[in-house]
């Protein structure tokens, strides 16, 4: 059988999608599968797994001057006309594409939260997500919070989707030379002072002003030395600079925007706690990959963070300023709980696998292919 795939999210930040086909890239790589030929279309050979020398896995290259909504939609179908199922790990299918087709659909943000995204981004992607979801022969997820969104706005068959959790790539870990850790930190630009580390595209779900405006507070009020250090790239705009002045806070927070993984284990490792204070997650890979660093973790209580965090996690009573300041205060002032929510948060973690996960979605994806 061949398994034809849509890399074109592949190259750039190694977040998000990204991650997840690369990683699974991986994992098919060097693991028995039902397919005799794996064929990966990109439209750059020179970023990402397009030029990670796979030993089973071709890569083939389509344009990349032609836009990539006609290479998605028109030539990618005439390449894979002769494939036994394609796999669209991003959203969506192409239009009127007529052989087995798995897609992942990592969450339904498009129809919860429709006012965060800009008008005209929401006016292409949410019909063509919708389609896709309606038209596969098999939908994948995240979550099962994702999995009843799915069904609920898109209105498809329960037996249509599929739930495969997500996991930590395996170069999240604990590093135990801490001397290491401490002096790459300092090649970051930290100087030593304790830190609280947030990982993720600077959304309006993810609560930034909130998180700064928390931040400032427990500075003023408890007089904790931490810095505050943001990874992520500002993708929307928001006035970063602007909130960090309005609390004075310009000289105790970091904006941090692409980074190696190398450097994002390191800043786990080395973090006090992180935070993920989103009102909306499909997954949320920061979450597990904090958790496998051994970093004692505040997250918010809704979507799938309560289903991927369980008991290894500190969760705010409110999903508000005042909230974090609270589990701010527990989890810095105490470290017992630091020790303890570590132990759990590593425990938890091993419970996700993308030697699983890749499993299981090959599995979907030979399932689709023999109808």
């Amino acid at each position: 059988m061949r398994l034809a795939i849509n890399g074109f999210r592949l190259g750039g930040a190694m977040t998000g999608v990204p991650r997840y086909l690369a990683t699974l890239l991986d994992e098919w790589d060097k693991s028995t599968r039902p397919f005799e030929k794996i064929e990966l279309f990109v439209r750059n050979r020179a970023t990402g797994a397009g030029n990670s020398g796979f030993k089973n896995i071709s890569v083939k290259q389509l344009s990349p001057i032609i836009p990539c909504s006609f290479t998605e939609h028109f030539l990618l179908p005439l390449y894979t006309r002769s494939a036994d199922v394609l796999f669209c790990p991003s959203f969506i299918m192409p239009i009127g594409y007529k052989r087995p087709c798995v897609v992942t659909i990592h969450d339904t943000l498009q129809e919860i939260m429709p006012d965060t995204f800009p008008f005209l981004a929401r006016l292409r992607r949410a019909p063509l997500y919708r389609y896709s979801a309606r038209n596969a022969t098999l939908v994948l997820t995240d979550s099962h919070n994702s999995r009843e969104d799915i069904i609920r706005y898109y209105g498809i068959p329960e037996n249509k989707v599929r739930v495969i959790h997500l996991a930590a790539a395996p170069c999240f870990r604990v590093l135990d030379d801490k001397d290491t850790v401490a002096k790459d930190l300092s090649g970051m630009g930290l100087d030593g002072r304790p830190y609280i580390l947030f990982v993720g595209k600077l959304s309006v779900r993810r609560s930034i002003p909130a998180l700064l405006g928390a931040f400032a507070r427990l500075i003023k009020e408890d007089g904790i030395p931490h810095r505050l250090v943001l990874v992520g790239i500002n993708h929307l705009g928001i006035p970063l600079q602007e909130l960090i002045a309005s609390h004075d806070l310009t000289d105790r927070v970091t904006h941090l925007t692409r980074i190696s993984d190398k450097d994002l284990t390191t800043l786990y490792n080395g973090a006090d706690c992180f935070v993920l204070p989103s009102t909306y997650e499909g997954f949320g890979l920061p979450l597990i990959e904090a958790m496998a660093c051994g970093c004692p973790v505040v997250v918010f209580r809704n979507s799938s963070l309560a289903e991927i965090g369980g008991d290894a996690v500190r969760y705010p009573e409110t999903e508000d300023e005042k909230g974090l300041i609270e589990a701010f205060r527990d989890v810095l002032g105490s470290s017992s709980l630091r020790d303890d929510l570590s132990a759990r948060g590593l425990k938890r973690a091993a419970q996700f696998s993308w030697s699983n996960t890749a499993q299981q979605t090959l599995s979907a994806l030979e399932e689709a292919a023999n109808g």
